[in-house]
């Protein structure tokens, strides 16, 4: 008797698996702002879920980070926080962060600037952005009642300076006249043209002139106490003189 034999061919399914290596995303960088008088507490949150983390921390004293303008690594660790401890006072430093899992690094952060015990006045009427824009300052003065104008001064001191810097009308102000880096101290005062009464006047003349110097042309007339001048351009310093007049004549006040 014959037997038939069978062959059982097991075909093995070849399955192909790609591995796709994840980079770890951008993270963010936070710096303190004269929390500290002899450093700067830079910490970096986010970068994703990694096993063993490596965080790098770069800095500069502009808005740019390339090793061309001077940006360098300050530290390179498994910490998510550091200590920039090579720092000068009044001076403010820009901060930026990447975050490494041995195989490969996540995009640079957005820089976020710090300083060392950065003395500022105490907030009064104005506010200045702190870092926000790369351009400029903005500028926003609280509404002062009796207010036509305001003098607006600048120094890169904690100290008041005796000349103004700007004159402007509006509660808003971009200065431009800026460089990234360096820090400015900001001051406003309120200009009001206030008219002390006088018995018996029916109206104040009023006469404004660039110079320290009376012109013969009356500039405006009022019956009020108070005057206010929309006529005005931003940086410009004016003088005002008044006269109280009523039907037998006018007196220089």
């Amino acid at each position: 008797m014959k037997r038939k034999l069978k062959w059982f061919w097991l075909v093995m399914m070849g399955l192909s698996v790609q591995l796709y290596a994840l980079t770890p995303s951008t993270p963010t960088v936070s710096a303190s702002d004269g929390t500290y008088p002899d450093k700067v507490h830079v910490s970096i949150s986010g970068g994703g879920i990694l096993k063993a983390p490596s965080y790098e921390i770069y800095r500069n004293n502009i808005s740019s980070c390339a090793a061309e303008n001077g940006c360098r690594m300050i530290y390179k660790d498994g910490t998510s926080s550091y200590d920039d401890t090579d720092v000068k006072r009044d001076t403010t430093y820009y901060y930026w962060a990447r975050v490494c899992d041995g195989t490969s690094c996540s995009d640079y952060s957005s820089y976020n600037t710090g300083y060392a015990h950065l003395d500022k006045p105490p907030k009064t009427s104005i506010d200045a952005s702190d870092g926000t824009y790369t351009d400029k300052v903005e500028l926003t003065i609280k509404p002062q009642s009796e207010a036509t104008s305001y003098k607006i001064y600048r120094s890169i001191k904690n100290s008041l300076p005796t000349a103004e810097y700007k004159t402007v009308t509006a509660t808003s102000y971009n200065d431009t006249s800026v460089k990234a880096g360096t820090t400015y101290y900001y001051w406003v005062k309120k200009i009001v043209v206030k008219i002390n009464s006088v018995s018996g006047a029916t109206e104040y003349r009023l006469y404004r002139s660039e110079k320290d110097t009376l012109p013969s042309n009356v500039y405006a007339t009022t019956t009020s106490t108070q005057y206010k001048d929309t006529s005005v351009t931003q940086g410009t310093t004016y003088y005002y003189w008044v006269k109280a007049c009523n039907s037998g004549g006018c007196k220089q006040k």
